[in-house]
């Protein structure tokens, strides 16, 4: 027999058999740094699903819990197969919010690259899965801001491996746009700092080519099973502002060098030397089949990358154009700059070029641990 109740005899987890939102609470899946997820089911029809609780202290900042909602309704209008679906939005009696959400059965992409670096196809599929669910976000006017290994959920669905892209917390809308709940102040940092793009380090305002440099960092490590660059915050600031992208085939040499070259420009320190999604995908396809691609010509040309068409009054798309948020029928770029080189700096630049970026910004980063769903 079911016992339906809310109150939390241990501290703030839920048990089992505890009511929330029509679902029956079975057990703990996970905790994260906001919050707790669980597995339940409905106890009539049988439909399961994960349940995401945010903590009670971040239930307490209007700000955490503005986002949280705006994950659900951002969600459900995207509506796409390669993004976790949440079902409701409530209130548990003692005040805190919660999500029921797709239940993923599976593993996240962080524990995947644990076992091993991931070869080349099967890299390429779960990199095309990704492009694609950021195309529909983009054109959504949406900007991720987020995208991790944590936040990526492969599915075994029927023998082959499913994307799932999930929190999105930090997704940014523009700021005129009347689905925007919160609005980042302008100079404020927010991501995670290992994937963050040098216009995120800067403050600056976010689009879809901030998504692509964080594929980029992805792809590097989904290939090589490292990230490109570690260390303090500070030093990663450095690398992301400064240091030229690294070359997979240096660590992993039978990668294929078109896919090298594509990884490097996806992490071009400009936005505008970043190839745009639909490219992207396009490039994946013609690596499944053996295709030549662009990228081949991109990294032994130092020809300026060409024009784009103009995208102005595109959803989610800045007038200076060119990113190409999964609108689709734009060409290819035949060429585009070569990362720069040259010699290392000396320590005193490195520290004129922290001082300089955090003074900007106001601070150094405001990081938010997303709660893993």
């Amino acid at each position: 027999m079911t016992t339906k109740h809310e109150s939390t005899a241990h501290g703030d987890e839920l048990l089992p058999g505890m009511d929330v939102g029509g679902y029956v609470v079975h057990s703990k899946l996970g905790e994260g740094g906001m919050g707790i997820v669980y597995r339940a089911q409905h106890p009539n029809i049988g439909k399961r699903v994960a349940i995401k609780v945010l903590g009670p202290v971040f239930c307490r900042d209007p700000e955490v819990v503005a986002r949280f909602e705006q994950e659900a309704r951002l969600v459900n209008e995207i509506h796409h197969p390669n993004i976790v679906d949440i079902f409701q939005l409530g209130v548990l009696k003692d005040g805190r919010k919660f999500l029921v959400m797709e239940l993923l059965e599976g593993e996240s992409l962080s524990a995947r690259i644990e076992r091993g670096r991931i070869p080349v196809p099967e890299a390429v599929e779960i990199l095309d899965g990704v492009a694609d669910a950021l195309i529909a976000t983009h054109e959504k006017g949406i900007i991720h801001r987020d995208l991790k290994s944590d936040n990526i959920f492969l599915v075994n669905a029927r023998g082959r491996v499913q994307v799932k892209l999930l929190d999105f917390g930090l997704a940014k809308l523009s700021g005129n746009d009347p689905r925007a709940v919160t609005k980042t102040k302008t100079g404020i940092v927010v991501g995670t700092p290992h994937y963050m793009s040098p216009e995120q380090i800067r403050g600056k305002s976010a689009d879809a080519r901030t998504d692509v440099y964080s594929l980029g960092i992805l792809s590097y490590k989904m290939l090589v099973a490292e990230l490109p660059w570690d260390g303090l915050p500070t030093d990663l600031l450095i690398h992301h502002l400064k240091t030229p992208p690294p070359n997979i085939g240096d660590k992993v040499p039978e990668t294929p060098p078109a896919l090298s070259a594509m990884v490097q420009r996806m992490m071009g320190k400009e936005p505008e030397q970043r190839p745009t999604l639909p490219e992207l995908r396009a490039f994946f396809g013609d690596l499944r089949v053996g295709r030549p691609t662009g990228a081949v010509a991109w990294a032994a040309s130092s020809q300026p990358m060409a024009a784009q068409p103009s995208t102005a009054g595109m959803p989610g798309i800045p007038p200076t154009g060119g990113i190409g948020a999964g609108t689709g029928g734009m060409a290819a770029h035949q060429g585009a700059p070569a990362p720069a080189t040259g010699g290392k700096p000396a320590p005193w630049v490195y520290a004129l070029i922290v001082l300089g970026v955090l003074a900007s910004a106001g601070i150094a980063f405001a990081v938010v641990h997303a709660l893993k769903g």
